[in-house]
Parts: structure tokens; C-alpha cells; sequence
């Protein structure tokens, strides 16, 4: 299959997630969160609440995900599928900035490697 790479200007984004077939999440500088629901042909801002550079994003099911980066020891939790984003705590007090996220949904437990965590 050919793949096809877009040339945009604008933040640097540092990790993307499909979600489901043609639906997608990357995340970036300054907070910034796209999705795209036909395939990657068009991109909708999301509102991440933050102003951090995003460097990971990771999902459970299609609603179902978290984003983390430069938030000290917070990370954003979403239910929505992106559509909203709330704070949720990270375990590690001592966690400044978690560079990947991982997920096992069949053990129910998930990970965070970063700086101080």
C-alpha cells in the first residue's frame, strides 16, 4: 500500500494513535491534539486543555484513551473519544514528563516512561 506524507507547517507533533479504521489522534507542541475520521484527509483541532507539548498518546478502545507529556505529574484522561479531556493523576508523584504511553486493556494496567517516574 502506498503511503502518501502531507507537508504542514505548523507545531511538531510527536505520536499518533488510530483509533479505528480511517479515525486517528496525533499530539504535539504546545498542547496540540488532531483527529481525523476519513483516513487522515482532513484534521480537527481538539481543545486538550493544556499548553504543554504533548509527547504521547494511547487508546483502550475508541473512546477510550490518555495523553501525556510535559505535565508534571498529571496526565489527561479521555471517555469521549477526544472530544473532551480531563486531568487525572499520575501514580508517580515524582513523574515531570512522560515521554510513551503503553496500555495492556486485557490486564487492566498501563505504563508511563518518562523523566522522575
Amino acid at each position: 500500500r502506498l503511503v502518501t506524507y502531507l507537508d504542514i507547517t505548523g507545531p511538531t507533533l510527536y505520536d499518533v494513535e488510530s483509533l479505528s479504521s480511517g479515525t486517528a489522534i496525533v499530539v504535539g507542541d504546545g498542547g496540540t491534539m488532531l483527529k481525523t475520521v476519513d483516513g487522515g484527509e482532513t484534521w480537527d483541532p481538539l481543545n486538550s486543555r493544556v499548553q504543554d507539548r504533548l509527547y504521547s498518546v494511547a487508546f483502550i478502545s475508541p473512546n477510550t484513551g490518555w495523553a501525556a507529556g510535559s505535565l508534571g505529574d498529571r496526565i489527561l484522561f479521555t471517555s469521549t473519544g477526544g472530544s473532551s479531556w480531563a486531568f487525572q493523576n499520575a501514580l508517580s508523584a515524582s513523574l515531570t514528563t512522560a515521554y510513551k504511553l503503553f496500555f495492556e486493556p486485557s490486564r487492566g494496567i498501563g505504563w508511563a516512561v518518562g523523566e522522575g517516574g
